[in-house]
């Protein structure tokens, strides 16, 4: 559902709660025409005493009456909402309040006077802003339509035989001037009913929206900042009533997805994970939730870029990752890895040997301040006390996806350091490593594309980078590290893949690269084949890099 939207049941909610305001309104404005009708007989016995006698104690007279109407109807809306009945009845009393001192005027002054004093059209036109600004779409109509046929009547009636010597052929006075005069009055009456509509109709879209940036009143929701397939994310709020604040990403589900159990417990269990990977290179998830329509979840807030986009811009800019940076950044996700792999433990205490299944570079945030940190867990699989995971359908980017997962065999934590050595690969040479075109064509690089060593593109790559990359690539798992403890190990072995400023390098990097945002790449997923094995596969649209 858009913001735009507005659901039957919120509807009726909001029109309730507009009717809590309006009631206190009409009170305010019972008040007003309380205090100007008892000025208006103040102000009419002075001019029966100084200007027009007639005038002044005919003025008196219709602002009396008028004010003995809405002091009971004022005592009413002390008790709350006027009944259908009354409101009717008061919306003609009112309808007819111009057109009353018009008739004084005509009686008193002369039908050329009534019909060229503004007095009447200013109260008509005041009548209609007060029905507009408390929000009634059918009031207007009424005061519309009764004041064109009261003043139909009057001119008919009373003024056109009262119009002085002179006046007759007078533009102003003229029949088909009238005429003009009675449709203009109808027809402000509808403009000002259908602006009263429009109005609410505006409001209900504000609260809408209102609604959904303030998410159970502790988030408020800033600015999207990626979308995807699956869900969007927020840049947001975390306001609690305490005064705080404290700045988050809120990733919401989107909402037809919502409505497929599938999904929800995807976004459930990555909730559930990521609230147990308590590490520096993991980013937090903080809450979940659900709001009307959708599921959220909010997380630790990463200001930067993703590394997809920092590969993308180093490519277009032909600018090579320092040694020591793709170091800094390969060692923070396998520290991460290790942790969700060997560390990380349920509720129950006992180790969730949680698999990530879908890192890749999209799913890698690097911060302003040089943190690198995995995020998306939402295909994620705690293995516990089982050996491996076993799964008939493959979900993740096809092009980081370990040669066992994309034939829909049984996994272990040696998947996702096969997704390193793909990062690895990349980071060195700044070109994709599987991804093709087609989903066909990425699964069939993957499953049998012969291997380079990076250093083959990039010819000044120091020492034990090849190696290191290459045993990740491994296509039989047991030819790769035994663990991400072990591929830690050996990454520190290459001398270049430390420095002391690696961590501020990157952060320069992040700083010049992190002015346009990059969308969430987590897809709903489409089935194809793999080629020979035709193995029936799962995997994301390809990524827009």
């Amino acid at each position: 559902m858009s913001a735009s939207q507005v659901t039957p049941r919120s509807r009726a909610a909001l029109d309730a709660a507009l009717d809590v305001e309006i009631l206190a309104f009409e009170r305010v404005m019972a008040t007003v025409w309380l205090f100007f009708l008892l000025c208006g007989v103040v102000a009419s016995a002075i001019i029966a005493l100084t200007t027009s006698l007639w005038l002044g104690l005919g003025c008196s007279a219709l602002s009396a009456a008028y004010l003995l109407w809405y002091v009971p109807v004022w005592f009413r809306l002390t008790r709350g909402p006027q009944p259908g009945w009354l409101r009717t009845a008061n919306d003609v009393v009112e309808a007819t309040i111009p057109w009353g001192f018009m008739a004084v005027l005509v009686f008193t002054e002369g039908g050329e006077y009534a019909l060229g004093s503004w007095v009447p059209p200013m109260l008509f036109t005041l009548l209609l802003l007060s029905h507009v600004v408390r929000l009634r779409d059918r009031s207007p109509l009424i005061v519309g339509v009764s004041g064109a046929v009261i003043f139909a009547g009057i001119y008919v009636f009373l003024a056109r035989g009262r119009i002085a010597a002179g006046f007759e052929g007078h533009v102003l006075f003229q029949a088909n001037m009238q005429l003009t005069r009675g449709v203009s009055l109808l027809l402000a009456g509808v403009v000002a009913s259908v602006a009263a509509r429009y109005m609410r109709r505006v409001i209900g879209r504000a609260d809408r929206v209102l609604r959904e940036r303030e998410l159970f009143g502790k988030y408020r929701l800033l600015s999207r900042i990626a979308v995807g397939g699956m869900a969007e994310v927020f840049e947001a709020v975390y306001a609690p009533e305490g005064g705080f604040e404290r700045p988050v990403a809120v990733k919401r589900i989107h909402a037809h997805l919502a409505q497929q159990e599938r999904f929800v417990q995807l976004f459930r269990q990555e909730a559930e994970i990521g609230s147990r990977l308590a590490h520096p290179s993991i980013v937090q998830v903080l809450d979940f939730g659900s709001r009307e329509d959708s599921y959220f979840l909010a997380m630790e807030f990463v200001d930067g870029i993703t590394m997809a986009r920092l590969l993308s811009r180093t490519r277009a800019d032909g600018v090579e990752i320092p040694e020591p940076v793709m170091g800094a950044m390969l060692r923070a996700l396998l520290e991460g890895l290790h942790h969700a792999h060997e560390v990380a433990r349920g509720a129950d205490g006992e180790l969730l040997r949680v698999l990530h299944r879908d890192l890749c570079p999209q799913n890698v945030l690097l911060s302003r301040n040089g943190e690198i940190k995995i995020t998306d867990f939402g295909v994620a699989r705690a293995l516990r006390d089982a050996d491996a995971s076993h799964t008939q359908t493959v979900v993740g980017h096809s092009g980081y996806m370990a040669p066992e997962q994309a034939r829909a065999q049984p996994l272990d934590h040696r998947a996702d350091l096969f997704s390193v050595g793909v990062i690895a690969w990349e980071l060195a040479t700044r070109r994709r490593l599987f991804g093709r075109k087609t989903q066909a064509a990425t699964v069939e690089a993957l499953l049998n594309l012969e291997l380079v060593a990076p250093s083959t593109l990039r010819p000044g790559l120091s020492a034990g980078w090849d190696d290191f990359v290459l045993r990740a690539l491994s296509r039989d798992r047991e030819g790769r590290p035994a663990s991400a403890r072990h591929m830690l190990a050996e990454l520190d072995r290459i001398p270049s893949s430390r420095s002391d400023g690696a961590i501020r390098r990157l952060a320069q990097l992040v700083r010049q690269l992190g002015d346009a945002a990059d969308e969430v790449q987590d897809e709903a997923p489409t089935e194809v084949e793999l080629p020979r094995a035709r193995t029936r596969v799962l995997v994301p649209e390809p990524e827009a890099r």
